[in-house]
């Protein structure tokens, strides 16, 4: 697996050849781009199993309150609302220990820390920014005096 630095020298190299480098003026910077992965769907595989426990502790704790109530005298309207945020709940529950089956391994960063997932799009990740946080990518634009190109996203 090549390093980001590699990668860049590789794309200028080919942008050299193909005479894409005005050579006056040169400078790289790196913007955060948004994504439309979710950030409450990041983290790492013992958050997702907590949420998953919370998830179905929940909807089990609601489903026990159901039938208690069903032993009361029966209202002629029963209450749909919370079927619906059960049915939800155990839904949510069920896609989280589906995604730790199928993601079975940590992710580790290149000093062997936990990085965190995200669920909906792994590629993105979370960015501290002045204004809070982020859920997206950081891009790498080098730009000379004759043309701009994006090295990396």
């Amino acid at each position: 697996m090549s390093t980001l630095g590699e990668d860049i020298a590789r794309v200028f190299a080919v942008c050299d050849a193909q005479g894409l480098l005005g050579r006056d003026l040169f400078a790289i910077d790196g913007v955060n781009l948004p994504s439309n992965a979710s950030k409450h769907r990041s983290g790492t595989r013992a958050d997702f199993a907590r949420q998953a426990e919370t998830l179905e502790a929940a909807a089990t704790t609601m489903l026990q309150r159901h039938l208690a109530a069903d032993t009361a005298p029966r209202d002629p309207d029963p209450d749909a609302t919370a079927r619906k945020r059960i049915d939800q709940l155990e839904h949510d529950a069920a896609q989280l220990r589906t995604w730790l089956v199928r993601t079975p391994d940590e992710r580790r960063g290149a000093r062997g820390a936990i990085r965190k997932s995200n669920r909906t799009n792994d590629e993105s990740k979370k960015m501290a920014m002045s204004t809070g946080v982020l859920q997206g990518y950081t891009g790498v634009a080098a730009v000379d005096s004759a043309h701009q190109i994006i090295v990396n996203a």
